[in-house]
C-alpha cells in the first residue's frame, strides 16, 4: 500500500485538492487505508474474463466495508475512501469495480435495493457524476 503522501500526490494529479480537502483526506486515511489492506488481502479472486467473480468480488469488499461501518470501526466517507485506494492501487480490485460498473445500469430496482449500502452510494457518486438518473 501507498503511504498517505503517494495517495494525496496521486488524487492531486486526477483532481485539484484544496489544503482543506488534504487535511480531511489525512484524518480519514489510517482507518480506511488499513480497511482497503484487509479488505485486498481478503478479496475472493476474479478469474480471467469471468463477469460474475468480478462483481462478486466487488460485492464482497463492498459488503465488508460496510460491516466496518456497522461495527463503528469506519464510516461512510471513509469506506468510500477505502474503494478509491483500493481503486489506485490494485489492478485487481480495478477490475471488479470496473465490471460492477459496467454491470449495475442493468440491475432491477429490486437488486439495487439489495446491494451493500457502500455500493449503492458509490453508484449514486458514479450515476450522478455521469448524469445517470439513479432513482
Amino acid at each position: 500500500m501507498a503511504s498517505l503522501d503517494d495517495f494525496l500526490a496521486e488524487m492531486q494529479a486526477q483532481v485539484s485538492l484544496s489544503a482543506a480537502e488534504r487535511c480531511r483526506l489525512a484524518a480519514l486515511w489510517p482507518d480506511a487505508e488499513r480497511a482497503a489492506r484487509d479488505c485486498l488481502a481478503r478479496m475472493p479472486g476474479i478469474g480471467v474474463l469471468s463477469f460474475s467473480r468480478r462483481v462478486k468480488a466487488f460485492l464482497f469488499v463492498s459488503w465488508a466495508l460496510d460491516d466496518y461501518v456497522k461495527k463503528g470501526e469506519l464510516d461512510q466517507e471513509q469506506a468510500q475512501l477505502a474503494l478509491t485506494v483500493m481503486r489506485l492501487q490494485s489492478r485487481r480490485f480495478r477490475k471488479a469495480e470496473l465490471m460492477f460498473s459496467a454491470r449495475a445500469s442493468r440491475f432491477s430496482q429490486d437488486e439495487l435495493a439489495s446491494l451493500p449500502e457502500t455500493a449503492r452510494i458509490f453508484l449514486q457518486a458514479m450515476w450522478r457524476h455521469d448524469g445517470h438518473c439513479s432513482d
